[in-house]
């Protein structure tokens, strides 16, 4: 039996689909009242969260050493790994 997925007013959105999702949206929250302030300020909500995802930087590699403070902690860790793995078993095996 095949059970097709409920589209989310969020995945519609980010996905070109406003009207639909403003649809789902009134269907949820207002009777089927697209006009409902409460519709609107969801719609408000969404776009806007949108929009702040949109603007976040995805972290890199290059992070590391764009900082001082980010170069001095990446320095910590390669040399607490490297003192690990020299420490007990590191040596004689």
């Amino acid at each position: 039996m095949s059970r097709e997925l409920p589209l989310t007013p969020q995945w519609l959105y980010s996905n070109g689909r406003a009207e639909e999702a403003r649809k789902v949206l009134a269907n949820l929250h207002a009777n089927g009242d697209e006009q409902d302030p409460l519709v609107q300020l969801e719609l408000a909500e969404i776009a806007q969260a949108k929009d702040k995802a949109d603007l976040a930087v995805q972290p890199s590699y290059l992070d590391f050493l764009r900082t001082p403070g980010n170069r001095k902690r990446l320095i910590v860790l390669i040399a607490l790994a490297f003192s690990l793995n020299w420490m007990g078993n590191g040596i004689i095996s």
